[in-house]
């Protein structure tokens, strides 16, 4: 066979099988997309764009496939750019273009782009551009003005390389409740790409965690996640889609960090012709807000309140009305401990793009609700914020987000508000003389140094003995001098928890010379 026939035979195969590949990877990537399995439809959409660089659909996909993702979203900014910059491309790539780029805090390059298409669009197109537009003039407003808060990663205890989300703490910060779609023995990998959902929890002593163990008796075969808590973490409300085809919203009790059994929900609010998707109960549990996508409310799913009566059955759901509630979504409400402050999400109202977390004042006497305030940034950022779970105090609230540094996909963090004060721990500290008839002393002196070993305090007792110190979190040596006594020293860990019990009364030992 001549030279010129055996490369001819090898080009011809060479494209029979390269169209051949091409065309089941476009099979497979497709299949991947309609099952909202963008993690798999990633590499697929790649492998394509090497065999047809100037496909527009593969690039539109692919930076389609990374907005959906909790991967870097920005890393669909090039994919949609050498789309657009093709000319023939699908009518919404102009928006999602400048979602990108929101993505990237390039709020001028969004706003060039929806300018330049407004004209175009129609119909819901228009809309969204619209909002996306309003939500990037006010992003660029909440950046100059950001609140002082820090965020902590909560680490290996919570957190791992598969989504970590929705955390739900108790008022005094001792219990925790989130849901992870992390790889076990039991749960089972579903069309999306992720393991189905289960419920963790995990518990804090003010200085650490516990490592997150899988909720006994509440979680199932099929996706349940944990969606609210009362103030006092007493009780926990469960979205389950155990027995029902879309699911249904139940409560249960728990005791210390052991969660009881699920119960449904009073039907007045798990209606058959809804979704119930989420709630929320006040402290003394005669109240509860619960977000769902009933008739009557003002688009999407709204967020509704539905009162105890005292014959002990509960009303008829109220919806709480247009300065809560957008043609959008509402989402996750949540109150206060005193039980004036609603906290929801929303991706109706304006603000930095997507969901952003809200508040609004409630008159509960008057049953009215104040204008909505966005929290503000980096709370909320251009991505999805979604749920917020206060400390009684106010010092510190759980989130789930994807951020730099993360273990992979949304991880669990714990908010700082650096403008809430906590005061100090008061310690009431005697010494004890050994001494039957005068049994505390009265001369000496308590030095308190830091972990660098600096003294940062020199303390002498009042007539009756006893020396008051307040000191913040951290780890203290507690040096005591007394005449006639021996120098003692010993270490003192305080922790916020410590500065919440108040006055803490405590005795000190000394040995005589």
């Amino acid at each position: 066979m001549g030279s010129k026939a055996y490369i001819f035979i090898c080009a011809f195969f060479l494209l029979l099988f390269s169209n051949g590949f091409a065309q089941i990877d476009d099979r497979e990537a497709e299949e991947h997309y309609k099952h909202n399995n963008f993690l798999m439809a990633i590499p697929v959409y790649k492998n394509l764009l090497k065999l047809e660089r100037d496909h527009v659909g593969y690039s539109y996909k692919l930076g389609l496939c990374y907005l959906k993702t909790n991967v870097d979203k920005t890393h669909a900014i090039p994919y949609l750019e050498k789309a657009y910059k093709a000319g023939k491309y699908p009518h919404d790539l102009p928006y999602y273009l400048a979602y990108a780029y929101a993505l990237d805090y390039r709020f001028d390059d969004a706003l060039k782009i929806l300018e330049e298409h407004k004209g175009k669009a129609s119909g819901k197109d228009k809309d969204m551009m619209a909002k996306l537009a309003e939500d990037c003039k006010m992003a660029k407003e909440l950046i100059k003005k950001p609140i002082s808060v820090s965020f902590e990663n909560l680490g290996d205890k919570l957190n791992t390389e598969y989504p970590d989300y929705y955390p739900f703490v108790s008022a005094d910060e001792t219990f925790i409740a989130f849901n992870s779609r992390r790889k076990t023995s039991k749960n089972k990998l579903e069309e999306d790409g992720y393991y189905n959902c289960d419920i963790y929890t995990s518990s804090f002593n003010g200085s650490e965690y516990t490592s997150a163990v899988l909720a006994q008796g509440v979680n199932s075969a099929t996706d349940d996640q944990v969606v609210g808590i009362s103030p006092t973490g007493e009780v926990v409300f469960i979205f389950s889609q155990a027995q029902e085809i879309y699911g249904a919203l139940y409560t249960v009790k728990r005791n210390g960090s052991i969660l009881g059994k699920k119960e449904k929900f009073t039907t007045s609010v798990n209606d058959e012709k809804s979704i119930e998707i989420s709630g929320f109960m006040s402290a003394d549990g005669q109240v509860v807000f619960f977000a769902s996508n009933r008739a009557g409310g003002y688009g999407g799913y709204d967020i509704w309140m539905v009162r105890h009566l005292p014959n002990g059955t509960w009303a008829i759901p109220q919806n709480c009305g247009p300065l809560i509630n957008t043609p959008g979504d509402e989402d996750f409400p949540s109150i206060s401990y005193d039980g004036r402050t609603i906290y929801f999400s929303s991706n109706g109202h304006v603000g930095m793009g997507g969901f952003d977390i809200y508040q609004v004042t409630w008159n509960v006497e008057g049953n009215e609700f104040s204008d909505c305030k966005n929290l503000g940034y980096p709370l909320n950022t251009p991505f999805d914020e979604r749920t917020i779970s206060y400390t009684e105090d106010g010092k510190h609230a759980y989130i789930s987000t994807a951020r730099k540094g993360g273990k992979g996909d949304l991880d669990i963090y714990r908010v700082t508000f650096d403008a809430v004060e906590i005061t100090p721990a008061i310690f009431n500290i005697k010494l004890q003389s050994g001494i039957a008839d005068k049994p505390y002393l009265t001369e000496g002196v308590i030095i308190v140094f830091n972990q660098k070993n600096e003294p940062i305090g020199e303390y002498r007792p009042n007539a009756a003995g006893k020396f008051t110190i307040a000191l913040g979190p951290g780890v203290y040596d507690i040096q005591v001098d007394s005449p006639g006594y021996k120098q003692t020293r010993s270490q003192l860990k305080v922790n916020e928890f410590t500065m919440r019990m108040g006055i803490i009364d405590s005795e000190i030992k000394l040995t005589k010379n």
